[in-house]
């Protein structure tokens, strides 16, 4: 029988944050998952996935996508390799990570109960649709041209349309934008109204934190983008590499590719060349991170604020819809007899 995704989330949270703390204290990564096993307190599965992939000579970058997390937390991985940091990578990540579940705890405790009231919603729109109203019309209580009327038979109808219309749209433009490349992706979420700017806030803070550690090892542009290039799995940051390596072999300055990447800040490209004068590039761009980072933050908690109050009112209205849709004919009836 296979586990629930969130129980498996949670079991590789529980053996991530164990691996950072043993790697903290000096331990290897074999010695750290020969400790796990022994506790008997972290997935089997999981540390035999680790353990096996060791001893066949397989990195950590690997073991982790065979352990089912994403390919982006495997590139920092593969990256940490090139630069060295791989306990300060694993930091990083882990707090990410912490972040991003907390922020989905939140979103899902602040949605549970205005889905719950949506759903009896709905069922009270619909029991009137098919129960009361028919009674009301047999009874003659009601005009049928009413608009009240014409609200609840219409509006389960419209509702199910609407939902059909909405999941329709959204799985066209998910296996549209399954066929385009990483960049066109990028490019197009980009672009997106509010959105957008949070993928680009995200996308430009982990450039800068995987580029800053890497210039400030000491690495040149140039070495980093052959490092990346040479890099196995397909993602923004390879994909990126390519070009911008392409375009430097071709004579075209890095300052004048950034640009084009709507993806990326304008600030981000100026960091760039402004760093590379200074010699501090690697420090100015994992200071820029760490602001991107906080800002990032202060808006997806500004807007999950926002969520609660906004779905509460639309469920407020429909509920006004409903009764003043049953009632109002039925007194407007009662009215006109007297």
């Amino acid at each position: 029988m296979k586990k629930s995704r969130r129980k498996k989330a949670k079991e590789q949270l529980s053996l991530f944050e164990m691996l950072v703390l043993l790697l903290e204290n000096g331990f290897s990564i074999q010695e750290s998952v020969q400790v796990m096993m022994r506790s008997q307190q972290f997935s089997k599965e999981l540390l035999a996935i680790v353990q096996q992939g060791l001893v066949q000579g397989e990195t950590l970058a690997a073991c982790f996508l065979m352990m089912g997390f994403s390919q982006q937390a495997a590139m920092q991985l593969q990256l940490a390799e090139v630069h060295g940091n791989l306990v300060e990578t694993l930091q990083s990540m882990l707090k990410n990570t912490k972040l991003v579940a907390k922020q989905r705890s939140e979103l899902q405790k602040i949605m549970t109960y205005p889905c719950i009231l949506l759903f009896f919603s709905m069922g009270m729109l619909f029991s009137m649709r098919w129960i009361l109203l028919p009674q009301l019309l047999a009874s003659n209580m009601v005009q049928a041209n009413h608009w009240g009327i014409l609200f609840l038979e219409y509006s389960p109808t419209i509702f199910l349309l609407v939902i059909l219309f909405v999941l329709v749209i959204g799985f066209s433009f998910y296996q549209w934008l399954k066929r385009k490349t990483v960049l066109q992706r990028a490019l197009y979420l980009s672009r997106i109204p509010f959105l957008g700017s949070l993928y680009r806030l995200y996308q430009t803070s982990y450039f800068s934190l995987e580029w800053g550690k890497l210039f400030r090892e000491g690495l040149e542009m140039k070495q980093i983008l052959e490092t990346l290039t040479a890099l196995p799995q397909e993602s923004l940051m390879v994909a990126l590499a390519y070009e911008l390596n392409q375009g430097l072999r071709e004579g075209i300055l890095l300052t004048e590719q950034l640009p084009k990447y709507s993806f990326l800040t304008p600030e981000f490209s100026l960091i760039v060349f402004q760093g590379e004068l200074k010699g501090r590039l690697g420090e100015e761009l994992l200071v820029y991170h760490q602001l991107l980072l906080k800002k990032l933050i202060q808006i997806v908690e500004q807007a999950l604020k926002w969520i609660q109050p906004t779905v509460f009112l639309f469920i407020a209205v429909v509920i006004i819809m409903i009764y003043v849709a049953m009632f109002l004919p039925i007194y407007g009836n009662i009215g006109g007899v007297v």
